[in-house]
């Protein structure tokens, strides 16, 4: 069985110089891609994340988004996306909530993140930063990695129906997993990832 990143070395491995995304006037190959998809994973790394840790991400949808999602498929870090629109109270809890070590935010988000007052968390940011304990996205891709990071393993995959539920805040609290998925005791689909 694949996982996600198994998939994506798969791509690059049939077609390196075919466009994988596009982002306005930017344009990346798939081995281009891949290359700054590993260096973010190893930033990750950097910052003490290992597999199994927890990070949110709030942004607008952009390339930089698109390269965190991957490279925690590659590391095995769990990302829990939030709504660019989130309130500081609505971050704050989601992100205690996820016992995230890590925001990563861009400007859309950066009001919110400053609000949170929480000076002591690690931010990413891509433009301004968020608090004073933050660095750029590009300082999070600065150094390439001796080996490729391809830490998540397929078969140790459990879906944690708890974290998958933070995508749409309501007044400051994150909504529960849907009723069919509690009364049928199945995880929740994966899908969205």
């Amino acid at each position: 069985m694949f996982d996600l990143g198994r998939s994506f070395l798969a791509a690059v491995e049939r077609r390196p110089n075919a466009i994988a995304i596009s982002d306005g006037d930017l344009k990346k190959s798939y081995e281009a891609w891949f290359s700054d998809i590993q260096r973010a994973a190893h930033g990750l790394e950097r910052l003490g994340l290992k597999k199994g840790d927890h990070l949110v991400a709030v942004m607008q949808n952009r390339w930089q988004m698109a390269t965190l999602h991957w490279a925690c498929q590659f590391s095995g870090i769990i990302m829990t996306p939030l709504n660019w629109r989130s309130s500081a109270d609505e971050l704050a809890w989601c992100t205690n909530d996820a016992e995230a070590r890590v925001v990563i935010h861009d400007d859309s988000a950066q009001e919110a993140v400053a609000g949170c007052g929480r000076s002591t968390w690690q931010c990413v940011s891509v433009g301004q930063p968020g608090n004073d304990n933050a660095i750029s996205f590009e300082e999070l891709c600065a150094e390439t990695p001796s080996e490729i990071i391809l830490r998540a393993d397929p078969r140790g995959l459990v879906v944690d129906a708890l974290h998958l539920r933070h995508h749409q805040p309501a007044q400051g609290r994150a909504a529960p997993p849907p009723r069919r998925t509690r009364r049928r005791g199945r995880p929740l689909s994966a899908e969205h990832v």
